[in-house]
């Protein structure tokens, strides 16, 4: 059972692209537990924060599993803002990892990749209550005639 910032991964009833972005979002951000509380990290860190050790290719990995939502975002068809906003996320995650040392904390702290699951999922969410709202006046106005 995924913790409560997520979107449940074993709910039946999410796109399985959102069940394993969310899952995704998880390891990168929240999936390892630390033993004791860090002021501004919290108890928990993820692979961006580990791997973002590495020069370079630990960014540069952050980067790549950080566009992975976006990508979905845009086949979906999802609104502009939404992609954007998401887009800026990413990006302040990457620019700002990039600092050594400060960045690999700032990547631990930010969580980037659990906001834009969360962006992801509540713009579906959207999408489909619109989505519903049409096919419902389709459906009466199919009843009228």
């Amino acid at each position: 059972m995924p913790p409560n910032n997520y979107p449940d991964w074993t709910d039946p009833s999410l796109p399985p692209a959102l069940r394993w972005c969310s899952r995704l979002a998880f390891w990168m951000d929240d999936g390892f537990k630390l033993p004791v509380s860090v002021p501004f990290l919290g108890k928990r860190i993820g692979l961006d924060a580990l791997t973002g050790i590495l020069p370079i290719a630990g960014d540069a990995l952050g980067l790549a599993v950080g566009m992975v939502p976006i990508g979905i975002a845009i086949y979906w068809r999802l609104p502009i803002t939404t992609i954007a906003a998401m887009a800026v996320t990413v990006a302040i995650d990457f620019f700002a990892g990039s600092i050594p040392v400060i960045g690999d904390m700032f990547d631990a702290g930010f969580k980037a990749n659990r906001k834009n699951v969360q962006l992801l999922h509540k713009a579906w969410k959207q999408q489909q209550g619109e989505l519903s709202a049409s096919q419902q006046t389709v459906n009466t106005s199919a009843k009228a005639i």
